[in-house]
């Protein structure tokens, strides 16, 4: 196989454009928390989420070798760790500034580093299945927790770092869990974005906590 002889290390084709737009939503999405702009911060995870549903039916389309193939494997994994691992945890720290928020993040992070890390694998031995998922995937973190913050409106202030907790941990269990999650086709690339859509709406519409 001919290695690559650009002048840069990697490769670049829409896929992983589009990848990398998903880091800079979710790289703005930080910042937005410690500004406390909560909402923004959530729409903004909820646009690379939207990033990462599209960029693997971008890549099947595109004529990639094995070895950019693989490439692109590896960074949407290190992009789902940052954009649906880290991001996810500074927001609830930038919402709930405590402890057990730190100690619930670490557990969450740990769970979906785990994930990640066993996707790559079954993907390298050609293990995965075509048609589910084995665990919940962490892009799914990026709809969970923005509905999570939509449900707070209606409680009390002091359960809303109760809420978030016992949902990050919740998801924690559904990542590593061996579980049969089916894979979306077809429709769902129509519905989730309309789910987005709605719950982006939902976040500036509806009262803060």
């Amino acid at each position: 196989m001919r290695p690559n002889s650009s002048l840069y290390i990697g490769y670049w084709n829409p896929a992983i454009t589009l990848t990398m737009l998903g880091v800079a939503a979710a790289l703005a999405a930080g910042m937005r928390a410690w500004e406390g702009n909560i909402p923004w911060a959530w729409t903004l995870l909820v646009i690379a989420g939207l990033a990462d549903l599209f960029d693997g039916p971008v890549a099947r389309k595109l004529s990639l070798n094995p070895r950019q193939k693989s490439y692109g494997i590896q960074i949407d994994s290190l992009a789902d760790a940052v954009n649906f691992g880290l991001t996810p945890c500074i927001i609830v720290l930038a919402i709930n500034p405590h402890w057990t928020s730190l100690v619930v993040g670490l557990i969450y992070l740990v769970a979906a580093l785990t994930r990640l890390a066993w996707f790559n694998v079954q993907a390298e031995t050609q293990a995965v299945s075509p048609a589910t998922y084995i665990g919940l995937p962490v892009t799914y973190a990026a709809l969970v927790l923005p509905l999570l913050y939509l449900l707070s409106a209606w409680l009390a202030p002091t359960w809303i770092p109760v809420l978030v907790s016992v949902i990050m941990l919740i998801l924690a269990i559904l990542f590593v869990l061996r579980i049969s999650i089916p894979k979306p086709t077809g429709v769902w690339y129509f519905i989730f974005p309309i789910f987005a859509l709605i719950t982006i709406i939902g976040l500036f519409w509806i009262p803060a906590p």
